[in-house]
């Protein structure tokens, strides 16, 4: 009889372990959530960042008129009355 309560004693005990060490809820994947929240709280961050980055831009294009005039002078090139556009092509040699 005693043979047989360590039998099953010790089979209950391997399926506890097995179950700590794979599994659902194991260390696993308590391990592999852990660096998922991580992953995700640096992506955050970053989306933080760029988010107050875009405000600050979008209040900059509503309140002022000069972030439209630098806008429009590097990506569209152009130029007020009066003045003359140059562009440098390359270095010449000496």
């Amino acid at each position: 009889m005693n043979k047989w309560v360590l039998i099953i004693l010790v089979s209950i005990l391997a399926a506890l372990h097995i179950r700590l060490w794979s599994g659902e809820r194991s260390f696993a994947e308590i391990s592999y959530l852990q660096n998922r929240i991580k992953f995700k709280e640096i992506e955050i961050k970053a989306q933080l960042i760029q988010n107050d980055q875009l405000s600050y831009q979008v209040d900059d294009l509503t309140n002022g008129m000069s972030a439209v005039e630098e806008i429009s002078r590097s990506e569209l090139m152009l130029i007020h009355p009066g003045e003359h556009f140059v562009i440098i092509t390359g270095e010449q040699g000496d």
